[in-house]
């Protein structure tokens, strides 16, 4: 499967502003959203997004979006009169605002936008306005011998990995593990910077979820990860145990407890395979057991859990491509719904559910070029559907943003089908 496209988020006034724009009758400037950031979010995943309480920010086919939950639109975030809104693949001239790079983060903070991404330096922090004009450089975060790994902003902090070269004379003969990894930990008004977590060489360092007060994060040697909790105001941090040598699996923390929620895959000896929920409590340093899939009737066999959410009438997970919705004592399966089948289209390859807010849930879906039926060449949408349309396995996915190129660089049209060559 290819690597997913790209995600990013903004709200409320911001859809008022860019629809304008969309519109292009005329320019809006000077627009504040106080709503438009949120006290916690997590830099990632650029495939799913950044997601705020109100949207999510994502990047399709070389132009970046706002994904208003409550609207339910996409939005490129430009505001120029007339603009096509067109990618750098789709016209080499273009001079879109909303032409974006893959390889970037974008997150608000105050009435700014702010962009993590290379230039020939190393990594920059720039900001721009909400419809990404007056850019500046804010910041030089690292050189070219350092690299951004994953991110939470934390209110006005932004708590980042870092891996730099270990050696930088001899940084050519070195393998991608031979890295020296830290958490640090910059302040979005002072722009001063701290390191909260010194882990030295070592295969991996990964960020794993949280809120915006604590943060779970896994030192990995030896491809195996040992687990920490650290304190985002203090900067400290506390080893804790968790039945799992996966140090790449992200957590579902539980809403106002510090509890937590994380999946385990396990190989016996005599090759039986076991896929388990555990639930973490912070305070009490205990876990249990929360669901086995041995106990979902109908699971795939070789796929394993993916905890979703908890609900007020069960645990919504997931096997392989189909969602169960479980009762919370019994664990009888009360609901369960294959994702394929609630899809616009009938051919496609892939899917993948990004987020569920209370109302709806928003997916990404794919398929493979109908016309040259090349396998490596992906065709790709955004949807959204409510809730309620999903767990009672309606096909009512409603495409938020339709795909215009091919992976491999082919023109489309909305239905995916190509409309040229590259």
């Amino acid at each position: 499967m290819k690597k997913w496209g790209k995600v990013f988020v903004l709200t409320g006034s911001i859809v008022a502003m860019l629809i304008a724009g969309t519109g292009c009758s005329k320019k809006n400037t000077g627009i504040k959203n106080e709503k438009l950031a949120s006290d916690y979010m997590e830099l990632f995943n650029m495939s799913e997004g950044i997601k705020t309480e109100e949207g999510c920010f994502k990047i399709q086919d070389g132009i970046c979006y706002y994904v208003d939950f409550g609207e339910e639109k996409a939005i490129p975030l430009c505001n120029k009169p007339e603009c096509r809104h067109l990618s750098e693949a789709e016209d080499p001239d273009t001079e879109c605002n909303a032409v974006s790079g893959e390889d970037m983060y974008i997150f608000p903070y105050g009435d700014r936008l702010y962009e993590i991404a290379g230039n020939e330096d190393g990594t920059v922090l720039t900001s721009s306005a909400l419809d990404r004009t007056d850019r500046k450089e804010v910041k030089q975060l690292m050189d070219i011998y350092g690299n951004f790994g994953q991110g939470v902003v934390v209110k006005n902090r932004l708590i980042y990995t870092v891996s730099k070269v270990a050696d930088i004379q001899n940084a050519e003969e070195l393998n991608d593990f031979t890295m020296m990894r830290s958490i640090e930990c910059l302040n979005l008004d002072t722009l001063e910077t701290e390191v909260y977590v010194d882990a030295g060489i070592c295969d991996g360092l990964q960020l794993l979820g949280g809120t915006e007060e604590y943060q779970v994060y896994s030192v990995i040697k030896n491809y195996e990860g040992s687990f920490y909790i650290l304190d985002c105001k203090t900067g400290k941090s506390e080893e804790i145990s968790l039945h799992t040598a996966d140090g790449y699996k992200k957590i579902v923390p539980a809403d106002q407890e510090k509890i937590f929620y994380y999946e385990d895959w396990e190989v016996s000896p005599d090759g039986e395979k076991s896929s388990t929920v555990w639930r973490y409590d912070i305070e009490k340093s205990k876990e249990e057991v929360l669901l086995k899939k041995e106990e979902i009737q109908g699971a795939e066999e070789e796929s394993s859990i993916r905890l979703i959410e908890i609900r007020e009438d069960g645990i919504l997970c997931e096997a392989g491509d189909v969602l169960y919705l479980v009762d919370k004592e019994s664990h009888r399966v009360n609901k369960k719904i294959s994702l394929m089948e609630v899809l616009p289209i009938s051919d496609a390859k892939e899917v993948r559910l990004d987020f569920v807010t209370e109302d709806a849930a928003y997916l990404a879906y794919e398929i493979t070029n109908r016309t040259t039926g090349d396998e490596s060449d992906w065709i790709s949408w955004d949807g959204v559907i409510g809730m309620d349309d999903l767990l009672n396995g309606k096909k009512a996915v409603k495409v938020l943003i339709a795909p215009r190129m091919s992976s491999a660089g082919n023109p489309v049209d909305e239905d995916g089908n190509m409309t040229g060559s590259k």
